[in-house]
């Protein structure tokens, strides 16, 4: 069932090694890829209500105030 989802290791690392030495993105930062050509992010990814949401969860997990940060 999980076949048709499933990559190589190899072409799992495809993009990370084309982000980290393609001169062709050597002035892109903080973009989202997928197989070597940026994207935009999920509708989710830009919601600033659930950014604070999770960071606030994401604190609370690691027993840190949310001052200390």
């Amino acid at each position: 069932l999980l076949k048709p989802f499933s990559i190589t290791p190899e072409k799992a690392a495809h993009t990370s090694m084309y982000l980290a030495s393609s001169p062709d993105v050597v002035n892109i930062s903080g973009g989202y890829f997928v197989k070597c050509a940026q994207r935009k992010s999920s509708a989710a990814s830009y919601d600033e209500a659930l950014q604070a949401r999770f960071w606030a969860l994401s604190l609370a997990q690691l027993g840190i105030a949310a001052d200390a940060v």
